[in-house]
């Protein structure tokens, strides 16, 4: 890539904390994006209260407006919301840039899109084509993550970067024995991300194979299908059976986060996600356990047989803990076959998911080169 002006971007998205995938990626592009002058507004209202989620609204729009006012912003970055309440900042957002003369570019991180658009009114659905059919550039996680958009903007360019593992994750990876036996998930503990598919898969299995343990880390979420406390009502309970059931075969560590999170996906053998959640696309949990040497257990769902297939370890159907348990059942039977597999993900990790990697992607997307910095943790930039 030949070096023209340098550019001016303004990065509009969610930074830590608190901590989500979303928020880590949007940190780690805006830091490791080099030799250009960069403006970030930060905009994460995970967790905040209605009035005080619109209160950091009107804020990043009076930082986002002051910056037009006093510097010239040649690329606006955000991160698209899939909502009608956040498709009012985006609408907000895309106005700005295109009133300074700004290119627009959008980067998708979901798997729902596509449905909340088809679900707008007519009304609402004409609006929301005129914002976002001046877009100049979206950038999606997989290649057919395209079907979230094209549908309804045939024309709009689209481009793929795939997601990446943290920097934390660049290390040495030593497995123990031929026969793996650590099963781990790593994921928020809701209904939909397939946990109650996994306690019951592990109830059989725990009790066919002596020395198999299971970890579980993760906070309580609610969703679609269960409020917050119902899930943690259930989970601790179904975690106490099992426990009397299975002593000493099951651990939930709670929440975990750096070193301590590399160190658990380290010592583990195979990773578990029987995940059936809606906006599922690219779980960067998957990846991170590829990289620490894991075979990978998870869902036909959305985009993730274009990320996990048979040289990564099984795909099953969701919802199913026979499934589950079968795929287990294969893995833990066959510990040659495990430590092929594991072998195989960490190479495969290492060349398609690094960061350095996806900042190659991204800064050619974006046409300014790539800059390295020091790892990065879990709060803002320096």
């Amino acid at each position: 890539m030949s070096p023209g002006p340098r550019k001016s971007i303004l990065f509009v998205g969610p930074l830590p904390p608190p901590v989500h995938g979303q928020s880590l990626h949007f940190m780690e592009t805006c830091r490791g994006i080099g030799n250009c002058d960069k403006y970030i507004v930060s905009v994460n209202a995970t967790g905040k209260s209605f009035p005080a989620a619109m209160a950091l609204v009107l804020s990043a729009l009076a930082r986002m407006a002051g910056h037009f006012l006093v510097r010239r912003i040649d690329i606006v970055y955000f991160t698209c919301a899939r909502s009608r309440k956040g498709s009012l900042f985006d609408f907000l957002v895309i106005g700005l840039a295109r009133t300074f003369g700004s290119k627009v570019v959008n980067h998708l991180h979901g798997a729902d899109f596509r449905d909340y658009y088809a679900s707008l009114p007519r009304a609402w659905k004409k609006i929301a084509a005129w914002f976002y059919d001046r877009i100049d550039l979206s950038i999606v996680l997989t290649e057919g993550m395209k079907d979230q958009f094209l549908p309804f903007f045939p024309r709009m360019r689209i481009e793929v970067v795939p997601n990446f593992y943290a920097r934390e994750f660049e290390r040495d990876v030593v497995k123990g024995p031929s026969r793996a036996r650590e099963l781990i998930y790593l994921s928020n503990i809701m209904e939909s991300k397939g946990i109650f598919t996994l306690l019951e898969a592990f109830r059989r299995i725990g009790e066919t194979f002596d020395d198999v343990k299971l970890t579980i880390a993760g906070a309580c979420i609610g969703d679609e299908g269960m409020k917050e406390g119902e899930v943690r009502a259930r989970f601790l309970r179904e975690l106490e059976t099992l426990g009397r059931s299975l002593p000493g075969k099951i651990a939930y560590l709670g929440v975990i986060r750096g070193e301590e999170k590399v160190r658990r996906l380290m010592d583990s053998d195979i990773f578990v996600l029987p995940t059936f959640y809606r906006s599922e696309a690219f779980p960067l949990s998957i990846i991170e356990a590829m990289r620490s040497g894991n075979a990978i257990v998870t869902t036909r769902h959305n985009y993730l047989p274009e990320i996990v297939s048979g040289r990564n370890g099984v795909l099953v159907e969701p919802r199913s803990s026979e499934a589950v348990e079968n795929a287990l059942n294969g893995l833990l039977a066959n510990g040659g076959k495990t430590r092929e597999i594991q072998r195989h993900n960490i190479d495969e990790a290492k060349s398609r998911y690094s960061c350095e990697r996806y900042l190659e992607r991204i800064s050619a997307v974006l046409e300014v080169p790539p800059e390295g910095l020091p790892p990065m943790g879990d709060g803002k930039p320096d």
